[in-house]
């Protein structure tokens, strides 16, 4: 798979869960940020082999571009000795060195923009995959609240029917007036902790929303 294929996979895969998101959203979230890696994994060799291709070209160029300059100091030294022929076969080889290295020069613009197409991929990459994180930090903490608001509603239905319960069971006329009034306080003190829990949880609920903002910035400006 050449380098394009390989990009348009990848961006084929980001437009599909754009598309397909709706449909559940953990999960393909977590195929989402799965194909993100792949794929960076993918564009990171790429980039890798592309660098060291361009290297290889450039210090080839360079090595004919000094031969040719070589050369050029060859035949004037040969020209200084009276040797004309001597100094017409060093030109005859400059003349090789800089076709070669004409030759080159297309081929190494040709792969420098290969490696800047790979590295813009890699910087998109890792934006998309930055703010599927992002998501999916969001999508966590909005999942754990919702599991401990629906803990504490129900740890709030159970103590109303238990001092409920114990309210009959405590319905005597000695003292009846003193152990009513008992299972009262008991069930305002247990909804009073239980509502400053679900604060608790509201606040966290905002500042998770905060954070994921502050990240956002923080890596749009990076």
């Amino acid at each position: 798979m050449n380098v394009r294929e390989m990009l348009g996979k990848v961006v084929g895969g980001i437009w599909n869960w754009l598309a397909n998101r709706g449909r559940n959203p953990g999960s393909d979230l977590e195929r989402h940020i799965a194909s993100l890696e792949e794929g960076q994994r993918g564009v990171k060799m790429q980039l890798a082999k592309a660098i060291q291709q361009e290297r290889s070209l450039a210090v080839r160029l360079a090595q004919f571009e000094q031969l040719a300059e070589q050369c050029t100091q060859e035949a004037m030294t040969f020209l200084g000795d009276g040797k004309e022929e001597a100094a017409r076969t060093c030109l005859r080889q400059k003349k090789t060195h800089l076709q070669n290295a004409a030759t080159l020069r297309p081929e190494l613009e040709e792969q420098r923009k290969t490696v800047r197409l790979l590295q813009d991929s890699f910087q998109v990459l890792e934006g998309r995959l930055a703010e599927a994180r992002i998501q999916a930090e969001v999508a966590a903490g909005r999942q754990r609240r919702a599991d401990t608001k629906l803990a504490l509603s129900g740890i709030l239905e159970e103590t109303t029917r238990s001092v409920e319960s114990c309210d009959e069971r405590l319905a005597l006329p000695d003292g009846s007036v003193h152990r009513e009034a008992m299972a009262d306080a008991t069930l305002a003190s247990e909804r009073l902790q239980l509502g400053d829990s679900l604060k608790l949880v509201s606040q966290e609920e905002e500042v998770d929303a905060e954070l994921a903002q502050l990240k956002e910035e923080v890596r749009r400006t990076a």
